[in-house]
């Protein structure tokens, strides 16, 4: 999980760095074909362009920016630069790479960050892109855990664990997640499964349900993609996926959507993270899903989940309220 939002956020960095080689015309295709978060991408870049500031990855009014089309995005951006001069991609995101502090630095108090991955490591962190279901091998995440920077004897100036190990700031959700146990979902051991020989058990398959029972990587809310090829080779097959809005949506140090350990979260927080569930869900079906084949169960029978559930509610009114009232003075929240 880590591994892959290190990775991440070093390519949401790149863009900045080599912005000169992205046309008007390519910012123009890059908004037309990821709408949902094309106004996003458009103010977060320009801003991070014209400050040489880290946006992509601090603008915490972003929740998109963890999302699979705001990741998509940003593959776009860099293939169309490295489309138009390969060379110079090279040459101007080596900035990024390295043991020293990175250029681009946060957006609000202008503090120099670490680089997290070594000098030559470009084609690396450029190339992995596997889908958000997938379980690589042990010796895939080896080899590109062996490209991280490391803290170096002479960083006395970098923060440091109750051990006294000192850690890049960067990585720091690393450490939060030390204390925690993190699992692939079951829909994506479900597709590892389906796609190992033999595959004729399946066609004898009616009903499969996903019971999401723990906390899982890799932005789970997104990985049901990988079932829309399944689910349209045998048209027979119905899939229910179940999921829990406090033992999936919000587990104790959850670290996925936001940037901090958590253990209070507001009305704001439930939706954020339960539309992108809903919103990923609906958009199965815009993607080749067929109807009839996929449905997502949110369980809120706990007492927590049901709390959880109304606080929603009352915000998902509230917002409902205020862009009543903007309406009414011809305005827009």
């Amino acid at each position: 999980m880590c591994l892959s939002k290190y990775i991440q956020i070093h390519k949401n960095r790149i863009p900045v760095c080599v912005a000169e080689l992205l046309q008007p015309e390519d910012l123009l295709e890059i908004y037309h074909k990821h709408p949902n978060v094309a106004r996003v991408i458009k103010e977060t870049l320009v801003r991070a362009i014209q400050n040489q500031t880290d946006d992509l990855n601090d603008d915490l009014e972003n929740p998109l920016r963890y999302s699979q089309s705001f990741v998509e995005a940003v593959h776009d951006a860099l293939d169309r630069a490295k489309t138009r001069h390969p060379s110079q991609l090279a040459r101007l995101s080596r900035k990024l790479f390295g043991p020293t502090t990175c250029r681009l630095r946060t957006p609000v108090l202008r503090e120099p960050q670490m680089k997290l991955f070594v000098e030559g490591a470009l084609h690396a962190v450029f190339t992995w892109r596997p889908p958000s279901w997938a379980v690589p091998q042990e010796e895939e995440i080896a080899a590109l855990e062996a490209l991280l920077c490391q803290p170096g004897e002479s960083d006395t100036q970098l923060p440091a664990t109750d051990d006294g190990v000192y850690f890049y700031p960067e990585i720091d959700s690393q450490i939060s997640a030390l204390g925690y146990r993190w699992y692939f979902s079951a829909t994506a051991i479900a597709i590892h499964f389906l796609q190992q020989p033999p595959q004729k058990q399946i066609q004898n398959v009616r009903h499969i349900i996903l019971e999401e029972d723990c906390w899982s990587v890799n932005n789970p809310e997104q990985q049901s993609q990988g079932l829309i090829e399944l689910c349209n080779e045998h048209p027979n097959l119905a899939i229910t996926q179940r999921i829990g809005l406090m033992r999936n949506i919000f587990p104790n140090g959850f670290i996925s959507i936001f940037d901090y350990h958590a253990e209070v979260f507001s009305g704001e927080n439930y939706l954020e993270a339960i539309l992108m569930w809903m919103e990923e869900a609906k958009s199965l079906f815009e993607q080749g899903m067929p109807r009839g084949s996929f449905q997502l169960i949110i369980d809120v029978t706990t007492e927590e989940a049901a709390w959880g559930w109304e606080i929603m509610r009352i915000a998902a009114k509230l917002q409902d309220g205020m862009k009543d009232w903007c309406r009414a003075w011809d305005s827009s929240p």
